[in-house]
């Protein structure tokens, strides 16, 4: 008829009314459904978008964000009431000013910058020239989540269901997908994984080709039925081909998260970065106040063999934790890296 709905995401989604207080509580009465079927958290979609512009002129509020922000610490609480360790992680796609007073509810909130950033510097051979480069970028952004939450929890990650696929992103290059890994699965925080990137599945926009099924297998008698039709992934190695190859991409993947578990400075460490010199070579540290066994992490993201002297950092002492090739190597402040190489060095 001649009537009109509020969509402020979408003309197909018709926005809730978050300004009636019954609606606040039957969404909060759902997600204490869940959390008392066992539910430990929820992962919250467009988590900027409850309340949009026009609401916030409405209400005499110059920043939409400050009523998001309410709603979501009451959304908060109310899953604490059922299980106070309850984990909640909002996607916040907005700079990172935008995204840190999120922090005020969220234990994390998804890292976009990691992703584009990382496929940056592998396409191109060398580090972003963004706030003195990839290390110095992330340091900012930490430090700007923090003034919100100094426990606050990063959630790095490569690509989402959004977004087109990482392989595709770096035109299926197989040992550019491994080094992309090996960069986010040693950054802080919980790191989030894309299903089908550990295998390499391909895919771009629109939303269907990124989103086809697991590919477990050559036949298809381990696949959905009632899924999209696989189109793009027809010839990408299934994960029980996978499995069975100690070089392949999911066997990289285990490989570093196995790494990350076994290292304690890895999982739960804090990050600096290490200047380096050299526009091909990013550099960082991780390490818990008060502990050794802290780590020095490089990565070399052109295709050619670099070699560094540390200058501000001492690694005189430290040894191979990791190397992604044989052919990078430390000796004392210097850094042999072969090209495309991760090398990870542990300290006392």
């Amino acid at each position: 008829g001649q009537s009109f709905f509020y969509g402020i995401f979408s003309d197909a989604m018709p926005d809730l009314n978050y300004d009636n207080p019954d609606v606040r509580k039957e969404i909060e009465n759902v997600a204490q459904f869940w959390m008392k079927m066992g539910v430990r958290g929820f992962r919250l979609d467009a988590a900027l978008h409850i309340y949009g512009d026009g609401e916030a002129y409405r209400a005499g509020d110059k920043n939409v964000s400050n009523m998001n922000v309410s709603w979501w610490k009451e959304f908060a609480k109310a899953c604490e009431v059922v299980n106070p360790d309850a984990y909640l992680i909002g996607e916040v796609w907005e700079k990172p000013e935008v995204m840190a007073p999120y922090y005020a509810a969220f234990d994390s909130t998804f890292n976009f910058s990691i992703g584009t950033d990382v496929i940056s510097m592998l396409n191109s051979g060398a580090n972003i020239e963004e706030n003195g480069g990839f290390a110095e970028k992330l340091d900012s952004i930490y430090k700007t989540y923090k003034t919100v939450d100094q426990n606050m929890i990063d959630a790095p990650f490569l690509s989402n269901h959004d977004q087109n696929r990482v392989m595709s992103s770096v035109n299926n290059d197989v040992t550019k997908a491994k080094l992309a890994a090996s960069i986010y699965l040693t950054l802080p925080g919980n790191p989030f994984i894309y299903y089908g990137e550990e295998i390499g599945m391909v895919g771009t926009k629109p939303d269907e080709i990124i989103r086809e099924p697991f590919i477990w297998s050559k036949s298809d008698d381990k696949r959905t039925t009632k899924w999209e039709k696989i189109t793009a992934n027809k010839d990408t190695v299934p994960y029980d081909v996978q499995a069975k190859d100690s070089n392949s991409l999911f066997s990289h993947y285990k490989e570093i998260i196995a790494l990350r578990k076994a290292t304690p400075a890895l999982m739960t460490g804090d990050f600096a970065p290490i200047k380096t010199d050299n526009t091909a070579v990013i550099g960082y540290s991780r390490f818990i106040q008060g502990q050794g066994g802290s780590c020095y992490v490089f990565h070399n993201v052109s295709g050619a063999s670099q070699t560094i002297t540390l200058a501000d950092t001492d690694a005189s002492s430290s040894k191979v934790l990791y190397k992604s090739d044989q052919a990078s190597a430390a000796k004392g402040n210097t850094i042999t890296l072969a090209p495309m190489s991760t090398l990870i060095l542990k300290n006392p």
